[in-house]
């Protein structure tokens, strides 16, 4: 697996292969960007990786304080090499501004553009210089807010994408209710998920656990809030993905009638 400071990136290889070996260490690195890059050169350093490389990519944008693979974008991502056909793919982590601060700042509207977002910048490029290739990207949490708000802002960046899935997209993020509408993207939130802002019985028990959560991975301790947990929806994302009839059908229910559950 190749890697530059904070940026992870699979070798371009049978798609199996890359998630094996980021599966030995999904936690690390952290998915922030090298200390003083900026956007353009975190950018550069993905496109050089991806360009270099051949069939599907991947792009995977994880949570607050995440790491280079959050749990429910890993188990995505084999899901797709468990359930695919194979072949050579590559898969990259973007890093970004994810701290709890970062969360702050979106919300007050201080973030700047999507269109300035390294994802953004890598996205325009690939459909500029690549596309033939589809795209795939799979987010959870602040990763999902990054990805909604470069789609609003980048219609360009947002042509690029063949297929994504976004977990826990917090409430205060811009909608993506056009992409789900064409078929292009699968948003999955637990009815019980704070972060999402959707709980529909909203009581003490649910913001005890959540604090109690949040104290632990402040202590450095593992995030243990199970509503934020979306390992058991990665078959589902999978199979959005890949295409599969089954797969876009069970999407077009999930949005119908049970598009927030747990």
């Amino acid at each position: 697996m190749a890697g530059v400071g904070a940026i992870s990136a699979s070798e371009t290889s049978a798609l199996a292969g890359a998630l094996a070996a980021i599966g030995q260490a999904p936690e690390q690195p952290e998915a922030t960007p090298p200390a003083g890059w900026s956007p353009q050169q975190v950018a550069d350093r993905l496109l050089d990786t991806l360009l270099a490389g051949d069939g599907p990519i991947y792009i995977a944008v994880t949570g607050t304080g995440g790491a280079s693979y959050d749990h429910a974008v890993l188990s995505t991502l084999q899901e797709v090499a468990r359930q695919g056909s194979g072949g050579a793919a590559t898969v990259v982590s973007l890093p970004y501004a994810n701290g709890v601060a970062d969360i702050g700042r979106r919300t007050l509207g201080l973030s700047g553009s999507g269109r300035d977002e390294a994802l953004a910048i890598v996205l325009r490029e690939l459909a500029r210089r690549a596309p033939h290739r589809p795209v795939y990207v799979v987010a959870q949490s602040q990763g999902s807010w990054l990805v909604s708000q470069v789609l609003r802002d980048d219609p360009d960046a947002a042509r690029a994408v063949t297929r994504a899935v976004l977990f826990s997209r917090p409430a205060l993020a811009p909608s993506v209710d056009a992409w789900v509408a064409a078929g292009t993207l699968l948003e999955v939130n637990h009815v019980d998920d704070i972060v999402t802002g959707v709980p529909t019985a909203l009581n003490r028990e649910m913001l005890r656990s959540f604090a109690a959560s949040t104290m632990d991975w402040m202590r450095g301790q593992r995030f243990s809030y199970l509503p934020h947990r979306y390992e058991p929806d990665a078959a589902l994302a999978a199979r959005f993905l890949l295409g599969s009839s089954l797969g876009l059908a069970e999407a077009a229910r999930h949005h119908s009638g049970m598009h927030h559950r747990h």
